[in-house]
This record gives structure tokens, sequence and C-alpha cells, in this order.
């Protein structure tokens, strides 16, 4: 299974268990949530209501949800009468009966006691109202029937008791040190209702505030939150699997990327890395840094492995020119040597003198040794190099105190201007490369004439004069065993050595005929 289809598979999965988790949260949670809230807002409410009444005693500037519902009444500490105040409007009500007065004052009394401290408030639920409420009953039939005076005409009023209203619980609460809170919760068997009273006295007068509310039940707010659980249920599915399938292209494009680009490079071996796959700091974008990371690193080994593989072909090449060449060369010498040998051995002729053919089977012998001592030389010094700072100055002296008796034997000068440089570089191999050169210049300059050596800004000049390279020769005059046919000729490595060494070094060299002779340039890089 691809990752696409395993984040989407991952998508399905959260979408099913955050669903789950919302309709149980709007079916179970929201509405018992919704009911403590509404509690909570009358409750507070109440104690708004009572608190702006203790202080203004009326209902200017306070908004109230419940205006026609919400009553407060001032009872004072003498007198039968009682003041009702509501939003829109302002009574006394003057209680002319006796067994009313009796259940008024009696109420008056024991809510006084209460806040003189002669009664607990927790006892006040305690407390029995002896009064036969059946007699306020009659009072109303009376008022409404027998009572000529009114503007309406009353027949047949009944008082229907159908006692199927029933108390569930009640709940006092003290608010501050003057304000308590009584809450009573019933039932008429379909809808639930709650009555707050808050009592309070101040300055001898008994302020009451009632609010009858109907209580909110959580089967009323259910059906609502049913209906508009699809419309939820779809907007959700919605907002998750787009959000997620972002997300998930977020992931799987750069992933995407950089299995096309490993495949890429399996395929075509081009090691270059790709550029931005993936951007920040996250763990894809890490993964991207380092593959690229290591795309250079490989392209670098594979790089470094090509230049290897080409130095290693030629140097096989180098040794399959030498061994072809320098058996040609090795020839002549040995044929000479074993030539002079058995003559002098057989004493044929004018070999018969020894004393004066040894000397010449010696001078053969050499030429074979410093052959030899050049092949292994170059084989050797390759894998053996040890760079440091070198003066160029001291290897240009040391080289020429090796040719003083060749320069005094052809009456030879040289001519030096120099300026201190210093390279990085094998002292063995810089002093051959410098060592060469001047024996060439020394060996092919014309007898009686001047060697110009000039040294600055990280270049050597060698000049001599004389009639210069034959030109068939100089478009060659690098490869292994060239020589010009001069009694000066030597056995063609000196150039050869000189262009393998600067190519180690990384230096430049060149050989050129000039106007008067011929000039080698050493360009240190």
């Amino acid at each position: 299974m691809n990752l696409s289809k395993k984040t989407f598979l991952y998508s399905i999965t959260l979408v099913t268990l955050l669903i789950s988790l919302i309709i149980g949260y709007f079916i179970f949670m929201l509405p018992s949530l919704y009911v403590d809230r509404m509690k909570k807002n009358y409750f507070d409410e109440i104690v708004r209501v009572q608190k702006h009444f203790i202080r203004d005693q009326n209902y200017d500037s306070i908004k109230i949800s419940n205006p026609t519902g919400t009553f407060s009444f001032s009872i004072p500490e003498e007198g039968d009468s009682i003041f009702v105040y509501n939003t829109y409007l302002s009574m006394e009500v003057v209680i002319d009966d006796s067994q009313l007065l009796e259940l008024f004052h009696d109420t008056r009394g024991k809510l006084l006691a209460a806040y003189e401290g002669d009664l607990e408030v927790d006892e006040i639920e305690k407390q029995k109202f002896d009064f036969d409420f059946d007699y306020i009953v009659q009072l109303i039939r009376k008022a409404c029937t027998e009572n000529e005076g009114l503007p309406v005409h009353i027949e047949g009023l009944q008082v229907i008791d159908t006692n199927e209203f029933t108390q569930v619980s009640d709940k006092y609460t003290l608010v501050g040190e003057d304000l308590v809170v009584c809450q009573w919760d019933g039932t008429d068997g379909s809808n639930y209702y709650t009555s707050y009273v808050a009592c309070s006295i101040k300055n001898g007068r008994t302020l009451i505030t009632l609010l009858p509310v109907m209580t909110p039940r959580m089967s009323e707010i259910r059906p609502v939150v049913l209906q508009s659980l699809p419309m939820i249920i779809v907007v959700t599915i919605l907002v998750i699997l787009l959000a997620t399938q972002g997300f998930a292209r977020r992931i799987i494009n750069p992933v995407q990327k950089l299995a096309y680009h490993a495949d890429y490079v399996k395929k075509t071996g081009n090691l270059e890395k790709e550029k931005e796959i993936a951007a920040g700091e996250d763990e894809i974008a890490l993964l991207s840094q380092s593959l690229n990371a290591l795309y250079e690193k490989l392209n670098q080994n594979y790089q470094e492995l090509e230049k290897s593989n080409l130095l290693l072909q030629e140097q096989n090449e180098r040794q399959e020119v030498f061994l072809r060449a320098s058996s040609h060369q090795l020839k002549t010498p040995i044929a000479a040597a074993l030539l002079l040998v058995d003559g002098m051995i057989q004493k044929v002729g004018k070999y018969s003198n020894s004393e004066t053919y040894l000397p010449k089977v010696k001078e053969q012998l050499k030429s074979m040794q410093r052959m030899v001592e050049d092949i292994l030389y170059l084989s050797h010094c390759e894998g053996n190099m040890k760079i440091e700072l070198i003066k160029v100055e001291e290897i240009l002296e040391a080289c020429q105190a090796n040719y003083l008796i060749q320069l005094e034997e052809k009456n030879l000068r040289i001519e030096q201007k120099s300026m201190p440089v210093c390279v990085k570089a094998d002292g063995e191999i810089l002093y051959k490369i410098i060592d060469n050169l001047v024996s060439n210049a020394v060996k092919y300059a014309d007898c009686n004439t001047k060697i110009r050596i000039t040294l600055e800004n990280n270049t050597l000049y060698i000049h001599n004069k004389n009639e210069g390279i034959p030109l068939e020769l100089l478009p060659n005059i690098f490869e292994p065993f060239v020589s010009s046919e001069t009694k000066e000729k030597g056995h063609g490595l000196g150039l050869y050595v000189v262009h393998y060494y600067c190519k180690l070094l990384g230096y430049q060299v060149e050989v050129t005929n000039v106007a008067d002779g011929v000039e080698a340039l050493l360009k240190f890089i």
C-alpha cells in the first residue's frame, strides 16, 4: 500500500473518530452545559436585579430578560401595605382582610427575625407557614363574582386544582451579608418551572424580588442539535479531508521527488543534486538535504575516481611506452657494450687495446644506468611526494653548482636575474625539474655564449643560444625518447621527465624557439 492510500485511510479514521466525538458532545454534553449555563444566568440576574432594587428601590435603567414576569416587593417594617414594582408598573397593595394580615405579619416577623440573627438562614426552609390557603382561593372567588363594582361580569368561575404540580427541589443561597436567594424547582408533569426569590432587608424595609422562569431542559435543545448535526458532520468531513489532503501532498510530493531523483540517478548515473526538493526544517527537508549532501559527496568521489582512473590509464600507457621505447633504446648501448667486451676478450684488431675501449664500455653502461634510474624514479615519486614550502632560488643555485665544469669547458656564462619566490612542492621533484632544464640549456648552448636565467612573478625563464630545435621535433618535444640528431644527443627522457613532474605539481612548462636560440618557461601556478 503506497503512502497516499495510507494517508487516505488515516484521514477516514480520523474523520470517524472526530465525528463520533462531536456527536457525543452535542447530544450528551452540550445540552447539559446549556442548562447549567441558563440556570447560572437566571441566578446572576435575580441577584443583579435585587442589588439594583436595594440601592434604588425602582426599576429605572435596568434591563431584564423577563420583564413581564419579574416583580419586586417592598414591605415596610410596620403597616399593612406592600409596595410592588415592575418594569411597567409600581403600586401599593393594602391588605384589608384580617386573616391575610395575620399571614402577612407572621411572614414579615420571621424574615425580620432571620435578619436580626434570631433565626438562621439555613432554617428558613424548615419553617412552616400554618395557614389555610383555601381561604385565599375563596377570597379570590368572592372578588370575582360578588363585587358588583367590577367592569366585567364573571360567571361559572372555577378554580381547577389537579394537584399535579409537585416540588422537585429547593435551594437557599446567601449572597453577601444581606441577600438571600431562594430557588424552588417544580413540574406539572410536562414542563419544569423555577422560581427565584431574592430577599433583603434595607433600612427597616423588607425587599423581595420574584423571577419565575421556565426551566430549560436538555430534551428541548437536543432536537435543535440533531437537526444541525448533518451539516456539522458534512462540513467537518469536508474540512478534515481537504486539510489532510493538503497536508498529505506536502509530505508525499517531496518524497515522490526524492524517489524520482533517486531512480534518475540509478538509471543515468548522474549524481548532481536535486535543487529545493523540500524547504524548511522538518524531517523531509533534512532528508532532502542529507541526500543532496550524499549525492554531492558521491559525485566528488566519482570525479576523483575518474581522475584516478585517467591517471592510472596514463600510467599504464606510460609504462607500456617505457617498456617498448626503453627496450628499443637500451638495445643500442647494450649491443655496443657487448661488441666492445667481446672484441676485448677475443683481442680482435683494435679492440685488443682494453685501456682505450674500457672507458667507452663504461660510458655505455652509465647511459643505460641513467635511463633506468629515470624510469624507476618516475614510477616511485608519484605516491611518495612530500609537499613543503621551497625557495626556488636555492634550488637554482644548487643546480648551477653541478655544471661548473661543463660551463668552463664550453666557456659559458650564466646571467641570472632573480626575485625571491617560494612555492609549495616536493623538493626532490622540483630539483629534478629545474636540473633537467639547466642541463639541457648547458648541453645544447653554443660555446662562448651566455645563458640567461630569470626568476620573477612565479615564473622561471631559461634562455640559451643555439640553432634552435628542429621544427619537426618541436610538437613532440615532451614525448619520451625524442631527441635531436646532434653530437650532444641524450637519451630523450629529460623533457619528458620535466613535463611529467610539472603535471604532478600542477605547473606549466613550455619550450620554444626564439630569435637567437631556445627558451624554456616554467610557471608555478
